[in-house]
């Protein structure tokens, strides 16, 4: 139900493959620990102010906060 309310960084397609939504591309490190992604140019929130790398960063910080109950919290919000 929430993906009809939000956009995502990148959804999964027919075959379960990732696929740009808000980021248009992204690296992953070597090691597997890092995401790099460039963020899609253009997108506004409804106010008309445009996404920047630090909503997506607030954004984050506060799923993972225990304290907000976010339905996205992971299982080890260490990670």
């Amino acid at each position: 139900m929430f993906n009809l309310l939000y956009n995502s960084l990148v959804v999964l397609d027919q075959d379960r493959q990732p696929q740009p939504e808000l980021a248009e591309s992204w690296q992953i490190s070597d090691d597997g620990r890092t995401v790099t992604l460039k963020l899609r140019k253009g997108v506004k929130f409804q106010s008309g102010r445009e996404l920047n790398s630090e909503d997506l960063k607030l954004n984050l910080e506060r799923i993972k906060d225990p304290k907000t109950a976010a339905h996205a919290r992971p299982a080890r919000p260490d990670r």
